[in-house]
């Protein structure tokens, strides 16, 4: 049906968690995405579908698959059909009820295969081969539970009462099977007997008893295939510098016609694993989006910085840019921090869909956001007046690099969640609302893979000074984290701090270590456009297990 896919696409691109009907517009959506009004619709409604599947199946021949899912379906709409009889002399039948008939039908439905029986593989039952003597046997599925088979006697004479009056009982039908089976075998002169190992439900992968016999008993030559199972040695992935790879890296660089930039979430990204770099950035292998029916993490953080942007963006449009104590006292009693934070949740989630109400673990979630913007303008309150300079506002810097014996110029950028100015400091201010930290050992570790713990957050921090310093060479400019975590502890500062134990002090201001933030990042990007250096995968540990490209590397955790 040609309209899976956009239909796919179109849930998906919308986040719908519930699709209403005049999204499926195909035949067979239409059939299968319909209400039910009784018990006697459930046998029209599967039998339309089952016929519209045998329909769109009739004019193509695709082998033996074709031909068994034509003979499942023609069973299938047999009993229906058996179970409409019934329906008509009991037509009070209730939903539940009319379920478990169609269970219970289903559980004993046998689908007998067809061969020509001149011609090629024969397949046949066990009590088809009785009285015929065959030169080669294929017995499949010789399970416990299977062959024998667990026979439940159909009948309302209990199991005692069986035994003392004499009458067949299971163990009689147990030996029926076992003269069957070893009549089978008894002039054969090749014979195959095939049993699958793997335990799933109830069912443990055991060998039938017939097979035991016939190790322990019977003066045979077994032969018993073994297939060993070698744990291989996983190969690291490398992708060296190709004219492709090449020519995207470009788009990085001046003069480039994209428009194209190294953000710090790429730098970080190339730091953790040069790998996940390639795929996400170069062979554009996006992770798969899905339906998500509760708020993420990383839609939590958008959400509560759109909001904040909007509330102060507001109110420094009608001050001139300064928000004052009173401002923000107003604003928490006003209420309007709700209204934007709800009306923003419905754009981000419901892709603007007004007409959705939130529930679920979303209320939770929305009350969680709400506690955490009131918390950012208690803060504020404490330092206003300060002035808004800039609030998700994109910034561009170029960044000279040396690459073998070339000197090339990158592209770098980022939007910035707030810069504000608050006395002589000029603030560049990164909201966290997930783990992070502001505390660091040295500039060094900000780029090293190997350290554990990385903080790519404060490396996000100082890039974003960087980005800024240029055009506010004169003033003083303070790097910080409003972790919110850490906003709800007795006295929250948001700067960064430096050093290890006892020695670490707080980076007041960014120039302090500009000239060792630059030194570091220029090589980092220059290993990144260095031919030489392949991407290739960081070595296998915790964040592997988070990683949306574990599967490729083969790097998928078993829980």
């Amino acid at each position: 049906d040609g309209t899976v896919n956009p239909l796919t696409d179109e849930i998906i691109s919308n986040n719908l968690v519930l699709v209403d009907q005049h999204y499926f517009r195909g035949a067979l959506q239409q059939k299968i995405f319909r209400s039910l009004k009784d018990a006697a619709d459930l046998l029209d409604y599967l039998r339309d579908i089952f016929n519209h599947i045998l329909e769109l199946l009739a004019g193509k021949e695709g082998g033996i698959y074709q031909m068994l899912d034509r003979e499942f379906i023609f069973r299938l709409l047999l009993r229906l059909n058996q179970l409409g009889i019934l329906m008509n002399r009991w037509p009070g039948m209730t939903f539940s009820m009319l379920e478990r008939l169609i269970k219970k039908m289903l559980s004993g439905l046998n689908v007998p295969f067809e061969g020509e029986p001149l011609s090629g593989l024969q397949v046949m039952g066990i009590l088809e081969t009785r009285l015929l003597d065959f030169r080669h046997l294929i017995l499949l599925s010789m399970n416990e539970e299977v062959m024998p088979a667990s026979h439940t006697a159909q009948s309302n004479i209990p199991y005692s009462l069986r035994l003392a009056f004499k009458m067949p009982s299971r163990e009689d039908m147990e030996a029926i099977y076992a003269y069957y089976f070893y009549r089978l075998i008894q002039r054969a002169e090749k014979i195959d007997l095939l049993y699958n190992s793997g335990s799933e439900g109830v069912r443990t992968g055991e060998m039938s008893r017939y097979l035991y016999q016939l190790i322990f008993r019977q003066n045979l030559k077994v032969i018993q295939p073994v297939l060993e199972v070698v744990a291989r040695e996983r190969h690291p992935i490398v992708i060296h510098h190709t004219p492709e790879t090449r020519g995207k890296l470009a788009g990085y660089l001046l003069p480039g016609k994209e428009e194209r930039y190294l953000s710090p979430s790429a730098i970080n990204t190339y730091i953790d694993c040069p790998l996940k770099f390639y795929f996400r950035y170069l062979a554009g292998i996006g992770e798969p989006d899905e339906v998500q029916e509760e708020i993420d993490a990383a839609g939590l953080g958008t959400v509560v910085h759109d909001s904040i942007r909007e509330l102060y963006s507001e109110i420094a449009g009608h001050s001139g840019g300064t928000i004052t104590p009173q401002d923000l006292q107003n604003l928490l009693g006003s209420g309007e921090t709700g209204q934007v934070l709800r009306r923003v949740f419905q754009e981000h989630h419901f892709r603007g869909r007004k007409q959705q109400t939130i529930e679920g673990r979303n209320i939770i979630l929305v009350h969680v956001m709400l506690r955490y913007l009131e918390k950012i303008i208690n803060t504020d309150m404490a330092l206003a007046p300060f002035t808004l300079v800039a609030a998700e506002q994109s910034y561009r810097r170029s960044l000279e690099i040396t690459v073998g014996n070339k000197r090339l110029k990158a592209k770098l950028g980022g939007k910035i969640d707030r810069i504000d100015r608050v006395g002589d400091t000029l603030r560049v201010i990164d909201y966290k609302t997930g783990n992070a930290r502001q505390g660091f050992s040295e500039i060094a570790d900000l780029f090293d893979p190997g350290v554990h713990n990385r903080n790519g957050a404060a490396m996000q921090t100082l890039f974003y000074a960087w980005l800024v310093v240029e055009d506010h060479r004169e003033e003083k400019i303070l790097p910080g984290l409003y972790v919110m975590r850490e906003l709800f502890g007795s006295h929250f500062d948001p700067s960064l701090t430096m050093g290890k134990q006892r020695n670490r002090r707080q980076v007041s201001s960014f120039r302090e270590v500009e000239g060792e933030f630059v030194t570091h990042l220029s090589h980092t990007i220059s290993r990144m456009f260095d031919d030489t250096i392949p991407f290739q995968q960081r070595k296998h540990d915790d964040k592997c297990n988070s990683c949306g490209y574990a599967a490729i590397c083969n790097r998928r955790s078993v829980d």
